[in-house]
């Protein structure tokens, strides 16, 4: 069975809870914020510390008392991520129903674009949903350069221009090493939980 789930990102990350199917529903972080802590994630979609779906309990044998049900308490499996066959018609109409960014970009400025956010979210919701260094996927796709919270490698100023390779060999890329870092240690803790980065990139 195929499992799905949904992050959009601009000025802020948004996680669509796609199990929810009365209205479009998603919560949202903010895209600046400069540091994420995975746990604190987990706690604010209310998925920290949910066990994953149990198999049946058997049978009480006769004469013993059968045992408590298991917790009923919603998972991130479920909530934000869905078997495809469960959420199509839902993940079809938000997708539809995606539109740019809702904040204005102010005039020679770039847009705020959160990837590094984006991406520390997305782990922190995959890490919940699979846990146990079970494998996951996340496809990636970006249309230009990160200018906003962690992992940027510009400034929002156009005047700014993008560093070029001569830049980081000379190391007068300003925001070069700490973006490296920053997504170094996010590849590193990508890879003990098995998860996997798929990335479609292109700047027009």
């Amino acid at each position: 069975t195929t499992l799905v789930g949904l992050v959009t990102y601009g000025t802020n990350v948004h996680v669509h809870e796609l199990g929810f199917e009365s209205c479009f529903k998603s919560y949202v972080f903010r895209g600046s914020k400069e540091t994420f802590d995975v746990k604190e994630v987990q706690e604010q979609l209310g998925v920290l510390g949910a066990a994953p779906a149990a198999a049946p309990a058997a049978p009480a044998a006769p004469g013993q008392r059968a045992p408590p049900p298991a917790s009923k308490t919603p998972g991130a499996l479920g909530r934000f991520i869905c078997p495809l066959g469960d959420c199509e018609f839902q993940l079809s109409a938000i997708l539809e129903e995606l539109q740019p960014d809702s904040f204005p970009i102010p005039a020679e400025h770039r847009a705020a674009r959160c990837t590094g956010s984006a991406l520390t979210v997305t782990g922190a919701l995959m890490a919940a949903a699979r846990p146990g260094g079970q494998h996951a996927r996340a496809v990636l796709f970006v249309g230009g350069a990160c200018a906003d919270g962690p992992g940027a490698i510009i400034s929002r100023e156009l005047e700014n221009a993008v560093r070029s390779h001569k830049d980081i060999v000379k190391g007068s890329a300003t925001h070069f090493a700490k973006s490296r870092a920053y997504f170094s240690q996010l590849a590193t803790e990508w890879s003990q939980r098995g998860h996997t980065l798929d990335v479609f990139s292109v700047a027009l």
